[in-house]
Formats: structure tokens, C-alpha cells, sequence
């Protein structure tokens, strides 16, 4: 039986777990403490009293759980109290019987969620399994998952480790590998190569790797030397681009265009990393690009420049790309009613 300790109820307490209406078993007589030798051990408290004391306990929790759940939106205070009042009941000994007998609502609540992180931290990889086989999966509970395994890396290595596939797996260590990316890139890499091919991890790989890009650049472009030469590897090369460019504009420029050649990626990540220098120095960035090699990626960075610039002077923006090879379409298409531009 699940024993709930109460601050507002004296004594020892039976609750059965999966049912939280359940009758009430008897518990035996509690153990004394080893008495002083010229004091006699106290009795155990009345049978009667017990019982008495279980129902109290028993319904005192059953009435809170059931005010939580009627909490109005925005009453912070009460839903606050009730948690805490709630959260009086458990204990690591009682918390696994405590977080099963609730409902799917209940576990919803902000005591459901607080029980289950109890029981995280008491045992994680038992705690995790069980969550992960409910029918339905909150997000709230795939985030209290990774983030408790998140707080240690033998669990998070357990879970990665001995997890059945699926969208449960998946899915936390996803998120755990999000809570990682700037304190520890390496584990949350780590735990992207892990992920099945997909969104969840492009976006864990892409969000870790720009994190190390811009805390140790260094780390970064040697952890990604090592990796395949494929498209997943094309978007880490840009984004290590867009992290330098962020102190350095020029640098980051010149990353991108000469080690990035699939177009797809360029188009994708050049706007921002060409873009934001042109803002703020379109002349240096039109220079700049006037240097590059003939081709797709040339042509991208002019339309990029022309169009950055032209938000702040169109005229002389068109100007320039009358001056460059292939510039005169642009141009037009740029400032049509310039007739400079025909």
C-alpha cells in the first residue's frame, strides 16, 4: 500500500495506488523506536485510530487533487498552494504508486507534473519507460524527461542506450540535446547522430553546432572535419559561417562562398550572412562581391547586395550592377523605371 505523510494528519496512512477512491487497507502497527533503557518503549497507536487517520489523510489528499483541477485560469495563488499541500503527501518511498494512480488530467496538473519529476529523480530510467508507455504524450512530459536526464549524463547515456526506437525516444532525446546545446554542444552532436534521419535531428545538429560555432569556433570546425561529406554537413558549414559572421562579416562571407557549394545551401543561409553586411557597409559588401568567381554563387551574392543596398539607395545599388558582368538584367529588373537601367 502507498503511504502518504501529511503534515495536517498525524500518523501513518494507507492509499492504494490505480484507484483514487480506492478502500482503505489496514497497515500493521507501526515500529517504536528503540526506547532509553529507563524508559519503556511507547505502544503502537490504537488500531482504530489508524484507520481514522488513514481515511483523514486519504480524503484530505482526494479533496485537494480535485480542487487543483478546478483551479480558474490566472489564480496562480491557490493553484500554487494546493500543489504545495499536495507535494506534502509524497515521499521518494511512495511517489511511483503516487504518479500511477493518477488520471491522465491529473498528471497534467502542476502536481502531476512535480510527482513525476520526484520520481525522476528517484529512479530515472524506471520513471522515463513508464511515461514514455502512456497513450497519449504532452509535451510538457517529454520535457520534464529530457530535462531531468539532461541534469545527468550516466542517465541521459542509459536512456540513449537501452530505450526502445520510437517517437518516444526520439522525441526526448531531442529535447534533452536542445537543453544541452550551449553548455555541453559535444554530448547534444552526439545525441543528433543518434536521431533517425528527419527534422528533429537537422535541427538538434544545426542548433548544437551553431552554440559550439560561436563559443569555440575552433572545436567546432574540428569536430565537423571529421564528419561525411553530405548535405547535413553543407548546413553545418554555413551556419560555422554565419556564427563568425556575427564578429567578423567579411570572414563569414568568405567562409560561406568558399567552402559551401551546394546552391540550395547558399541560397538558404547567404541572405543572412551576406545580407546583415551589406546592411550596414553595402559599398565593402559589394566590393567584396564583385571579387568572387563567375557562377551561381556570384550571381546570388550581386542579387543579394544589389537588393540590400537598394533599401537604402537604390540609384547608386543599380549603378553598381551596370558595372558588373551580367549586372545590366539586374539592374532593370532592380529600378525598372530608371531609364539609366534599359
Amino acid at each position: 500500500a502507498l503511504v502518504l505523510v501529511s503534515a495536517s494528519v498525524a500518523g501513518v496512512v494507507g492509499f492504494w495506488p490505480g484507484c483514487a477512491h480506492a478502500p482503505i487497507t489496514r497497515q500493521g502497527p507501526a515500529q517504536s523506536r528503540e526506547a532509553a533503557p529507563s524508559v519503556p518503549a511507547l505502544p503502537s497507536p490504537p488500531k482504530a485510530n489508524e484507520a481514522a487517520a488513514e481515511n483523514a489523510a486519504l480524503a484530505a489528499f482526494a479533496e485537494k487533487l480535485k480542487a487543483l483541477q478546478e483551479v480558474q485560469t490566472g489564480d496562480d495563488a491557490t493553484r500554487d498552494r494546493l500543489t504545495r499541500e499536495l507535494l506534502g503527501f509524497v515521499n521518494e518511498d511512495n511517489v511511483e504508486d503516487i504518479v500511477k494512480s493518477l488520471s491522465a488530467a491529473e498528471l497534467d496538473t502542476p502536481f502531476g507534473l512535480a510527482a513525476m519529476r520526484i520520481w525522476m529523480r528517484a529512479e530515472p530510467a524506471k520513471a522515463a519507460a513508464w511515461i514514455g508507455a502512456l497513450p497519449v504524450m504532452p509535451s510538457a512530459h517529454v520535457w520534464l524527461v529530457a530535462a531531468e536526464l539532461a541534469r545527468a549524463p550516466a542517465n541521459l547515456d542509459d536512456f540513449a542506450a537501452h530505450a526502445a526506437a520510437g517517437d518516444w525516444k526520439t522525441a526526448v532525446l531531442h529535447h534533452a540535446g536542445r537543453e544541452l546545446a550551449d553548455r555541453d554542444p559535444l554530448r547534444a552532436l552526439t545525441l543528433g547522430l543518434q536521431l533517425p534521419e528527419g527534422a528533429k535531428r537537422a535541427d538538434l545538429l544545426e542548433t548544437a553546432f551553431y552554440s559550439w560555432s560561436c563559443s569555440a569556433p575552433a572545436a567546432a570546425d574540428a569536430w565537423l572535419a571529421t564528419q561525411p561529406d553530405d548535405p547535413a554537413r553543407a548546413r553545418l558549414l554555413a551556419l560555422g559561417a554565419k556564427a563568425l559572421a556575427t564578429k567578423d562579416p567579411e570572414a563569414g562571407a568568405g567562409r560561406l562562398f568558399s567552402r559551401v557549394q551546394d546552391i540550395e545551401v547558399l541560397t538558404a543561409y547567404a541572405p543572412v550572412v551576406l545580407g546583415s553586411w551589406a546592411g550596414k557597409n553595402a559599398p565593402a559588401a559589394a566590393a567584396w562581391t564583385a571579387r568572387l568567381p563567375a557562377g551561381p554563387g556570384r550571381d546570388l551574392a550581386m542579387q543579394i547586395v544589389a537588393e540590400r543596398w537598394s533599401r537604402s539607395d537604390a540609384a547608386a545599388a543599380a549603378a553598381w550592377l551596370r558595372m558588373q558582368p551580367g549586372g545590366v538584367e539586374m539592374a532593370r529588373r532592380l529600378a525598372p523605371e530608371d531609364p539609366d537601367a534599359r
